[in-house]
């Protein structure tokens, strides 16, 4: 049956609730889920103590169906559920939801180990603690409810102030009996000594007065006292005299009393009774509004904010010109604003009307049974060396547990009259500081530290921010195939390639690492394989190789706008931590080389690699699904690097002598001449041509002549000959200048080129064939060798 989960709210849990959640009846009738010891494991037999933090009878079984002494499992039913003896002792039972069975040694109820991740504990307090979020965050919950300061709300919990409370409740801040008589009962009661004695407030559809106010629904009546100041069904004493009390306990007594709909009634009528008398007394000099509503104030918005005042024409006339007046920045609008009281009822009318719709009690706020998480959320692991690593939340409980412990023992020392005031006062500010501490360790003054001096990590710090629980773990989960590092430029790299690094690459292809030394037989288990690739063996770097050889994987930069920021490349692995990426394919993801990271995800089935490699590869995305231009064009850096390998070396003299040495050049040039184009990128490479040397070069190229023979001959006075055919035209040159000492050159024009390609014919009855000598530079051959190798091989 499928559980369709709506939304998820965060909100007080009452103790009854947290009991729900923590306590179950074992099916021997025994009730199970208080945690009393702050042990966690025995370390003789390295098994959970009974009752404390990893106990198997509260949070279930650590292995499958098997209880902790091993006399009893579970199995899947091969007959009729019940109960099988066999040998040795041992009880197997049937996998019958419907009938549990306990362990007789142990206790322990044989379950699944997964229930170990929800099953919660708890921890009961004798005294409650105040809860840390609700009165040292903003905002501050209970120092509203209360109606006193956050100062005095933090001073009240940790046993710096006292309070007023009902009578009768014990009282370890002084000795016993002593009382206190207090002149501010109206800084921490619900407001009602502050009316007017004859000012009425509508309630509702009618009106109610102050004598008619019933004060017992509001705060408990027992807390007056009898005699000089009587009091009636309806009236309020000016003195109250009560004795003194602080803690949790006493903000559990004030805020268990509050009438959340009484008070909800109540405050929304003074608020609007303040909000009408703060109108009239300031109709002409405060009157709140924005700079957009200035120039739309009218007579019907001046009259509304005050109902029953009827301005004249000209009194209308004259506020609006002092309000046009009026610079109001935003301290002005501050200052002109509802003042402090209005503020503050708002702002406590609208917490008590948020618990009152939602069902909550502000009295939940104080914590008397405190949730403990299930274990395998804050773990206790063996390490290779023998020792223990545990989470800092076992540690903070075992402090909570241990102070628990030691009030406890000092109460049952002593009768109730008779206890050590300064000793339980003590024992519960250190109780109420392991409570905050376990809460949000960091708001604390000093909150918990190692021996080191490090801080512990609380239940908040594990559960807010970035890499919290809640935005990483359940809202975006991390991605186990994948990783990040910054790019750098590859120039030798092809389109469609990248460079991953090895490191890199051990961690993203782990499993595939894994089942190819199984396969080959190289290990026998997969820990023996994890073995091997933390050895980092030339086995596995071999691997490694014919794992990734023509495996795709997939580059991602932020923020991905469109489809092209994600696209597919084959790794080529490199050293060094950073990923290389060809520069033509950076304009699509809006990247650079200045520092910007990529995310590397590794697609696993076949069905995703045959996606990546027929529609994600980078050389299947060469336009734009926005615009249809191109998105792999050169720019900048590349069109200069064009432009110098195909440009010719300008000669500029220096001085008159070199003049004469570069004019005897020009007219006696020397041309160097090659039989391939190997032949003159290695001697480039050796050192002996410069980039813009001019050399010829051998070359066969196919030429189509429609005629055999010449149509016309020519020979010109400077000894040039020139045979022109019907589309081919042959030009001499000088006999000094003539490669291979031929007398005809062949002018073919090309349909490209403007200009002609000059070489020599081997046969000139028949033009199938032409031998020809370009003359070109090193660096043109350089970038026509690379732009036809990333094209055609």
């Amino acid at each position: 049956m499928s559980h369709d989960i709506d939304y998820i709210q965060i909100q007080v849990a009452s103790p009854k609730e947290i009991e729900r959640w923590s306590l179950r009846v074992l099916p021997n009738n025994q009730l199970v889920g208080e945690i009393t010891k702050a042990d966690t494991i025995n370390y003789r037999t390295f098994k959970p103590e009974r009752d404390g933090l990893f106990c198997e009878r509260i949070f279930g079984s650590i292995v499958n169906n098997e209880c902790s002494c091993g006399k009893t499992r579970r199995r899947k039913p091969l007959q009729k559920p019940g109960v099988i003896p066999l040998d040795e002792g041992t009880t197997f039972i049937a996998n019958d939801d419907s009938a549990g069975y306990v362990c007789p040694t142990c206790g322990v109820e044989p379950t699944d180990s997964k229930v170990r991740r929800y099953r919660m504990g708890c921890i009961r307090l004798r005294k409650p603690v105040a809860h840390l979020w609700y009165f040292r965050n903003t905002p501050n919950i209970l120092s509203v409810l209360l109606n006193i300061s956050a100062g005095q709300t933090d001073e009240l919990l940790h046993f710096d102030s006292y309070t007023p409370s009902s009578a009768g409740v014990m009282n370890y801040f002084l000795h016993g009996g002593t009382e206190w008589y207090i002149d501010e009962w109206e800084a921490i009661h619900t407001g009602l000594g502050h009316m007017p004695q004859k000012s009425s407030f509508e309630l509702g559809m009618g009106e109610i007065s102050k004598d008619e106010l019933d004060i017992e629904a509001v705060w408990n009546i027992d807390a007056w006292t009898h005699g000089e100041h009587q009091k009636t069904k309806y009236g309020l004493p000016l003195e109250p005299r009560t004795t003194e009390n602080c803690g949790a306990e006493a903000a559990h007594a004030l805020l268990s009393q509050l009438d959340l709909p009484f008070m909800e009634r109540m405050l929304s009528t003074r608020l609007r009774q303040k909000v009408k008398t703060y109108h009239s007394k300031s109709r002409k000099k405060y009157i709140e509004t924005t700079f957009d509503e200035l120039d739309r104030f009218g007579m019907d918005q001046v009259s509304d904010l005050n109902p029953g005042w009827e301005p004249t024409e000209e009194e209308q006339e004259e506020n609006i010109k002092h309000l046009r007046n009026l610079k109001l920045t935003r301290q002005g609008q501050r200052n002109r604003g509802l003042n402090a009281k209005i503020k503050k009822l708002a702002k406590r009318l609208h917490y008590v009307r948020l618990l009152a719709r939602k069902q909550l009690r502000p009295e939940w706020m104080i914590v008397s049974v405190f949730p403990v998480l299930p274990p395998d959320l804050r773990p206790m692991i063996q390490m290779a060396s023998g020792r223990f690593a545990a989470s800092d939340l076992n540690d903070l409980y075992r402090r909570l547990i241990y102070r628990k412990i030691r009030f406890d023992k000092f109460c049952n020392l002593f009768d109730a009259e008779f206890l050590p005031d300064l000793l339980i006062r003590h024992d519960l500010c250190l109780l109420q500081e392991a409570a905050d501490a376990i809460i949000d360790n960091g708001r604390l003054e000093k909150p918990a530290q190692r021996p080191n001096k490090t801080v512990f990590k609380s239940l908040t710090a594990i559960i807010e921010g970035k890499h919290g629980r809640f935005r990483q773990n359940l809202l975006g989960k991390r991605v186990d195939y994948s990783g990040r590092s910054v790019i750098v430029v590859g120039p030798k790299l092809r389109l469609h390639q990248c460079g991953l690094p090895r490191e890199m690459a051990l961690e993203l292809f782990h499993p595939f690492i894994i089942q190819a030394l199984l396969e080959h037989g190289v290990v026998r288990n997969i820990r023996a394989a994890k073995n091997l690739i933390q050895k980092r063996t030339q086995k596995v770097w071999d691997i490694l190789e014919h794992v990734v050889y023509a495996h795709p994987l997939l580059l991602n930069r932020a923020p991905t706008l469109h489809r092209l920021g994600i696209q597919a490349f084959e790794p080529i692995l490199l050293s060094g931590r950073a990923i290389q990426l060809h520069p033509l394919v950076c304009p699509a993801f809006n990247a650079d080389f200045d520092g910007d990271q990529m995310a590397v995800h590794i697609p696993l089935s076949l069905e995703a690699r045959a996606e990546a490699r027929l529609l994600m590869l980078a050389t299947h995305n060469w336009l734009s699904p926005a615009t249809g231009e191109p998105s792999i064009l050169p720019s900048q850096d590349m069109i200069l690097g064009f432009y110098y390998l195909t440009t010719r070396r300008q000669i500029k003299p220096s001085s008159q002598t070199n003049q004469v040495r570069v004019l005897k050049e020009v007219i006696k040039p020397t041309f160097k001449v090659f039989e391939t184009f190997d032949r003159v990128l290695q001697r480039y490479s050796l050192g002996a041509l410069q980039l813009h040397d001019l050399v010829w070069v051998k070359a066969e190229a196919p030429s189509d002549c429609q005629n055999s023979l010449p149509v016309e001959g020519r020979v010109q006075a400077n000894g040039h000959n020139t045979l022109i055919y019907d589309a081919v035209v042959t030009e001499s040159w000088p006999i000094y200048s003539l490669p291979m000492q031929s007398t005809l050159q062949l002018a073919v024009p090309s349909e490209t080129s403007v200009e002609p390609v000059f070489g020599h014919v081997s046969q000139m009855h028949r033009m199938s064939l032409s031998t020809f000598y370009l003359r070109t530079t090193p660096g043109r051959l350089i970038l026509n060798s690379l732009i036809y190798e990333n094209l055609f091989l």
